[in-house]
């Protein structure tokens, strides 16, 4: 699909594979050996550094380091194409992982409530996450839900400067922040929210998305974090246009 792609391999993840085939006390010192191979001035030179690292004692110790780097040569020296400066962003994916960050942080941006699965519902969701974000060149991913597929639906995401992409029908099995939201608000929130009048239900789903679900449910795959404190511990590379709700947890009084 893009014939032009150049593939880069993540340095830094080349060298904690390498790391594998080393005694733990020794990845200091195995990792500054590598160090003149993704630093010299040319591909060529890098080869001549792999060479030399085989050749070197630390290579004799642990030659499946140098196989390693060999199997991946021709998505090692990919960014020797470019300028030293650029390198120091190309060499690693830490800057995409950052970004990365954001999407899977599993922060429930836009939600809304109806007694109806017509279009406007998804729209008043769609507007409160764009309210909360205002993201550029989006791609929003659904299901393929007549909601989604609606004319309606593509313009508001098409005046955001996004783009709608739908996949096979999905539940909250299926959906990663489904997936982790509905477990608690099963238990905390449903049972004492089903007998309310509706703006108070509405009332309980605004209290356990905002006062427990983001600033408190802590996540496995988040480092045991939850999605407000695991997106400010990439505040700096990220740029959240909107403030960040509080932490405390805030119960709201029902009458």
């Amino acid at each position: 699909m893009f014939p032009k792609t150049v593939v880069q391999t993540c340095i830094v993840h080349l060298i904690r594979h390498s790391m594998q085939f080393a005694s733990w006390k020794e990845h200091r010192a195995v990792a500054a050996a590598l160090k003149p191979i993704y630093q010299a001035e040319s591909a060529a030179a890098a080869r001549e550094r792999l060479e030399d690292f085989d050749h070197s004692p630390w290579g004799q110790k642990y030659p499946a380091i140098a196989q390693s780097w060999r199997r991946n040569w021709e998505h090692v020296i990919a960014f020797f194409a470019f300028a030293p400066e650029v390198r120091k962003i190309l060499y690693t994916t830490n800057a995409i992982e950052s970004l990365n960050a954001q999407v899977r942080s599993r922060r429930i941006v836009g939600w809304a409530m109806e007694t109806h699965l017509r279009t406007e519902l998804a729209l008043n969701a769609l507007d409160m996450a764009l309210g909360q974000r205002r993201p550029a060149g989006v791609i929003h991913h659904s299901d393929q839900g007549s909601q989604y597929t609606s004319l309606a639906f593509g313009k508001r995401c098409e005046q955001a400067g996004g783009e709608p992409r739908w996949v096979r029908s999905a539940t909250a099995s299926t959906t990663p922040c489904a997936r982790a939201s509905s477990p608690p608000w099963n238990a905390n929130c449903s049972t004492a929210a089903i007998s309310r009048p509706r703006p108070r239900r509405a009332f309980a789903v605004f209290d356990f998305i905002e006062g427990s679900y983001n600033p408190h449910r802590r996540h496995s795959a988040l480092d045991y974090r939850s999605p407000i404190n695991y997106e400010r511990s990439h505040s700096a590379q990220a740029d959240y246009r909107s403030p960040t709700p509080s932490t405390e947890t805030g119960y709201v009084q029902l009458q």
